[in-house]
């Protein structure tokens, strides 16, 4: 592996631990948000039904 590389592997690494520092606290105020404070809950046999409320957005005509 080449100088250029071994920069380029830790600027990518750098990247990730940055992005994952602030994607993460991001997505748990989503979960706790969703699940806990307004108690919604997936149903997923009519999130898959081809007839269920969101049929248009997935099952093409």
């Amino acid at each position: 592996m080449g100088a250029g590389q071994g920069r380029s592997a830790a600027g990518l690494n750098l990247f990730i631990r940055t992005y994952s520092a602030f994607l993460g606290p991001i997505f748990a105020i989503l979960i706790v948000d969703y699940f806990f404070i307004r108690k919604q809950t997936l149903n997923l046999e009519k999130l898959y039904d081809p007839e269920g409320p969101i049929r248009a957005s997935i099952w093409p005509r």
